[in-house]
């Protein structure tokens, strides 16, 4: 008889981590966003701010509910979930990184572009990383990558690099609000849309 590994490299083990830490995370945004609304008359806004927070919630999300098929690919392979674990990690740390800290929200003056440029260059480099860590594991682990469909993958992984790239480089030297918040808005959507279906 086989002795069970002592450690268990399947969905059921993380799936407990990883509702804590995104509803850690969720519950940061919402207790932001309600802040920032009982604070209106102190608080300074400005529009990129407000859809990055949008943008952070989806990201959240997705991860959350995606999380089961993500593992499942991977299930029995240590590395596939270690890597898994160490990328979905990048969303949460992105989500940190970008909000602010209470200190911050209690200031006599809360200014949403000081708060939103704390973070404008290290940001957009993690969720970049955080990217080619999924296409990564799409790659190594997902069974369709195997199919018929390997060139078509290997294609789009090509194309979504490019992206990752020009969004990264857009995010960090762009700083006109209209466009920063564009990109985090079709951003937003593109996970709503493209990667949901």
């Amino acid at each position: 008889m086989a002795t069970p590994d002592v450690l268990s490299w399947d969905y059921s083990t993380a799936q407990w981590v990883i509702a804590i830490i995104v509803g850690i995370c969720l519950a940061k945004i919402y207790a932001c966003v309600a802040h920032h609304m009982k604070s209106m008359k102190k608080t300074e806004y400005y529009l990129p701010y407000m859809v990055m927070v949008l943008e952070l919630f989806v990201m959240l999300v997705f991860m959350w509910f995606s999380s089961p098929y993500g593992y499942h690919i991977i299930t029995g392979s240590k590395l596939g979930f270690i890597f898994r674990t160490l990328t979905d990690s990048l969303v949460v740390i992105v989500a940190l990184v970008s909000l602010p800290d209470d200190d911050i929200l209690q200031k006599e003056r809360i200014d949403m572009k000081d708060i939103y440029f704390s973070s404008k260059t290290l940001r957009p480099i993690i969720i970049g990383i955080w990217y080619l860590g999924q296409i990564s594991i799409a790659v190594l682990f997902d069974p369709l990558a195997n199919s018929v469909g390997k060139l078509i993958l290997v294609i789009m992984v090509a194309f979504s690099t490019i992206l990752i790239g020009l969004f990264t480089v857009l995010l960090i030297r762009v700083n006109n609000k209209y466009v920063l918040s564009a990109i985090h808005f079709i951003h937003a959507a593109g996970i709503l849309f493209l990667r949901t279906n």
